[in-house]
């Protein structure tokens, strides 16, 4: 069950082993409410990967590597960097869909939970108290939720477009390889699947 795993969790972050909680994997897995799921039992932020999508003027002329669609430089300097040293960070999110910045967001705590994919990518640099989430699922069970949460028409661009490049980027750098955990979530039981570390 979810409340054992996040016990769980709780001891681990509690002896100071852990200070990021990074949530990454494939679309439809359930990142985002794990994500939320967990930042309300640790009354800890979380921080969207959606929010730091390369807005698309920025975007040409890209180097073509495994999701070369995010704002690594801002995460890194608006949130990641300042957590590390003063555990507080200011940051404005991009809204992909109207392609425009939104409001000022504000955060502080002991312990950061960023979630999405992309959150594992090499270009960003975590400390050596992060503690990675691998967020798997079925390919059948996979389409249902991404239809059910977006209707039959989003499928498409998934199928030809997000899917393909997330697995582009798990393949090239071993993301699973790298996590902590692999597990699956349906919203409300954990399945581990595979665990790198025990505590």
């Amino acid at each position: 069950m979810i409340k054992q795993w996040l016990d769980h969790m709780q001891r681990m972050v509690s002896t100071d082993a852990i200070d990021i909680i990074l949530i990454d994997g494939r679309c439809g897995s359930g990142k985002t409410r794990l994500g939320e799921t967990m930042a309300h039992f640790f009354k800890a932020p979380v921080v969207h990967m959606d929010d730091f999508y390369l807005p698309f003027d920025q975007r040409a002329g890209m180097d073509d590597f495994p999701g070369n669609h995010m704002d690594y430089n801002r995460l890194q300097h608006q949130v990641i960097d300042p957590f590390i040293q003063y555990h507080g960070f200011d940051y404005v999110p991009f809204d992909a869909h109207s392609n425009h910045y939104g409001l000022n967001h504000h955060y502080n705590g002991q312990l950061l939970i960023i979630e999405g994919s992309y959150s594992m990518h090499p270009l960003l640099r975590y400390t050596n108290h992060t503690y990675r989430l691998f967020l798997t699922i079925d390919p059948s069970f996979q389409k249902k939720r991404i239809i059910g949460r977006g209707g039959p028409d989003c499928w498409t661009g998934f199928e030809t477009r997000w899917i393909p490049a997330e697995e582009r980027y798990f393949e090239t750098y071993c993301i699973k390889a790298h996590a902590d955990q692999t597990i699956s979530y349906d919203g409300q039981t954990i399945i581990i699947q595979s665990m790198k570390t025990v505590s």
